[in-house]
């Protein structure tokens, strides 16, 4: 797990690190959660196996630089909401 290297690593220099949240904000990578349920939940989850607790996601997600909306099924959406991230917060895909 990336935050177990982090911790072991500033351990041996002597500086502790107390981490609680680590936080991802979606736009930064080419990946895109909201093409389907299944892109949702496996998102979540591999970035939920090397640490990350806490997203933070665009709805309706950025199509592009300027900040132009796009768009998402609103279905999709409430899938997710409703049944997908409770799934998620128990870790299970």
């Amino acid at each position: 797990m990336a935050l177990a290297g982090l911790a072991a690593a500033t351990s041996r220099i002597r500086i502790g690190v107390l981490v609680t949240h680590v936080t991802y904000r979606n736009g930064c990578t080419p990946d895109d959660p909201w093409a389907a349920v299944h892109a949702f939940a496996d998102f979540v989850g591999r970035y939920q196996e090397v640490g990350i607790n806490e997203f933070i996601l665009l709805y309706p997600p950025m199509t592009d630089i300027r900040g132009a909306a796009g768009e998402v099924d609103r279905s999709l959406f409430e899938h997710v909401a409703t049944e997908v991230i409770p799934r998620l917060r128990n870790k299970e895909r």
